[in-house]
């Protein structure tokens, strides 16, 4: 989980969570899930991040967005 906290430089566990594949395995969570509890579940089960993640400096896109990732890239 060291790594997923590293990752999100203090962002929110939920700025990368996969609320979708998290629906299509059964996992009836809510919005408000427990920090600890999203970090424990993205560390047993990969699929459960978000992504592409690309980071450039501070900022952080998580997702394929062509015009997200040029205003990263600009």
């Amino acid at each position: 989980m060291g790594e997923l906290r590293q990752l999100l430089g203090g962002r929110p566990a939920a700025a990368i969570f996969s609320w979708q594949r998290a629906r299509k395995l059964g996992l009836d969570m809510g919005a408000d899930a427990a920090e600890e509890t999203l970090l424990e579940l993205m560390a047993r089960d990969p699929t459960l991040v978000r992504r592409p993640i690309i980071v450039v400096g501070q900022e952080m896109m998580v997702g394929f967005s062509p015009k997200g990732l040029e205003r990263l890239l600009g």
